[in-house]
């Protein structure tokens, strides 16, 4: 279930019963845990009314949607997956370590798929808990989620998997492509070496969205050079219930894109055998909640394009209705309103990805996303018929014409080739009969 992206934050002991902000987002994903306490019935679950998820869940739940968590590991027999659409391929995108070809497999119960499962909880959990009690509330219970296990986690460390050499992640960004996923949800801190960037840019230019967390201040190495750092995704920050940045953890960076809840979330104890739940605060978890709402609005608006849909998740979030205005570096664009993005039709906005920067240093390039040759890529080709043993293809209703020209002048080549050998041989006979008189 979901968490923090480096492992359990400050715990709160309750939650205020009532909320008065706006949707808020989560801190760090790399947070020690601290020990879990009682938790009141409601407590952690302040989201469910700040965002109206019961109101919109009478609307749309994501259905004929697929969200693709790229996590740790999960355990899927908890009552909060019951019913839900889980896929979960039986091997990991990790090899066991030591064993040069074994697979990990991809669920686990113990308390290294705290992290997954809280995370995957967050899309798709039903709200149904331990005991018949209140459960994790995923904001789009009725979308499909793919859970691929790509990272291996032990206490408060995560490290990268690989399967022959391969990054994991890389691996499971290709499968989830593979797999139709319409938006790629990673909680995980990651370097962005070339191989990776280019796997985000086939996802994205397969219409995907990808959403990734931001790295929080406890995270290792500089913003700009991980995952968060790629070009074209939605960067997600955190708050609290009542709607502010985590005080001493949030980050304030240009790219954040937007703020979620994050903060003082419901999540299972996986250090106490999966039996009782505990406060947590992260992006790991403001990030797959960006995931699920996004989820429903494309449920809502199947027509739109991925593009489209972010348009309307910065355009309409709490401080936006239908201008792209930054709000500061750490909410970015704002808090995100589901409502108000379901009250905003995304087929009305370009078919473009407002979050793309044209900037030479950034990885993947807009070229590499979009598919489309930079003036400069362009600039680089050779010329038709320069030698590169390439021609353009004639325009759409030129092609016959052409290809007359094309047989014309090959029939009237042949016929001069042909002539010039008659004479040849005329001259060559002549000289022969002359030499042998």
């Amino acid at each position: 279930m979901t968490s923090t992206a480096g492992r359990h934050g400050r715990h709160r002991a309750r939650v205020r019963a009532r909320i008065a902000g706006v949707l808020a987002a989560a801190l760090s994903a790399l947070i020690a845990a601290a020990p879990a306490g009682a938790l009141g019935e409601n407590d952690g679950l302040w989201y469910v009314e700040a965002a109206s998820l019961d109101q919109i869940h009478e609307r749309t739940t994501g259905e004929g949607i697929t969200v693709a968590v790229i996590d740790d590991r999960i355990n899927p027999y908890l009552p909060e997956f019951q019913g839900a659409d889980l896929r979960v391929p039986e091997d990991s995108f990790c090899e066991e370590p030591g064993s040069g070809t074994a697979i990990d497999p991809s669920v686990d119960t113990s308390p290294g798929a705290e992290h997954g499962t809280n995370v995957a909880a967050m899309v798709i959990g039903n709200g149904q808990g331990l005991d018949g009690g209140p459960g994790i509330q995923g904001t789009a219970p009725g979308a499909t989620l793919y859970f691929y296990a790509a990272s291996r986690t032990s206490s408060d460390q995560a490290w990268p998997c690989s399967v022959d050499g391969v990054d994991g992640m890389l691996l499971a960004i290709e499968q989830a492509v593979r797999d139709g996923a319409h938006i790629i949800s990673i909680s995980l801190s990651k370097n962005l070496p070339h191989d990776l960037a280019d796997a985000l840019a086939v996802a994205q230019r397969s219409g995907a969205i990808v959403v990734v967390t931001s790295p929080g201040k406890r995270a290792i190495g500089t913003f700009d050079t991980g995952i968060a750092g790629a070009n074209g995704m939605v960067i997600v920050e955190a708050a609290g219930p009542d709607g502010l940045p985590v005080e001493g953890l949030s980050v304030s960076h240009p790219l954040v894109t937007v703020a979620a809840p994050g903060a003082q979330m419901r999540i299972y104890n996986g250090y106490e055998n999966w039996e009782e739940y505990r406060l947590q605060d992260g992006t790991s978890l403001a990030t797959p909640w960006v995931a699920g709402a996004l989820a429903l609005v494309w449920s809502e608006y199947p027509q739109a394009t991925g593009n489209q849909i972010i348009q309307t998740l910065v355009r309409h979030t709490f401080q936006n209705s239908g201008e792209m205005d930054r709000h500061g570096d750490t909410i970015g664009y704002g808090t995100v309103s589901i409502l108000n993005m379901l009250n905003a039709d995304p087929t009305a906005y370009p078919d473009a990805n407002p979050l793309l920067r044209d900037d030479p240093l950034v990885s993947p390039s807009i070229a590499d996303i979009t598919g489309t040759p930079t003036p400069d890529d362009q600039a680089d080709d050779p010329a038709p018929g320069s030698g590169d043993g390439t021609e353009k293809a004639p325009p759409d209703g030129d092609g016959a014409f052409s290809n007359l020209l094309v047989l014309t002048s090959t029939i009237v080549g042949a016929a001069i080739l042909l002539a010039l050998v008659s004479l040849v041989v005329i001259v060559v006979a002549r000289r022969n009969r002359r030499g042998r008189s």
